[in-house]
């Protein structure tokens, strides 16, 4: 496989970087990883139709 796209975000409630993967289900693997690069949070998944409120949803931190 090749490498997983990363993409540096600057929100209220998470600053670091959001990987975007998509699985061989046709399901998408949101990673969240901080500043020292950690993963912090892992929501798999995902359909294509889900991805903003998804990312809404943790952005929003409910």
């Amino acid at each position: 496989m090749g490498t997983v796209p990363k993409y540096k975000v600057n929100g209220y409630n998470h600053k670091g970087w959001v990987s975007i993967k998509l699985t061989y289900m046709d399901e998408y693997e949101i990673s969240f990883i901080n500043r020292n690069r950690e993963v912090v949070k892992v929501v798999d998944g995902v359909y294509c139709d889900e991805l903003i409120s998804v990312l809404d949803w943790v952005e929003k931190g409910d």
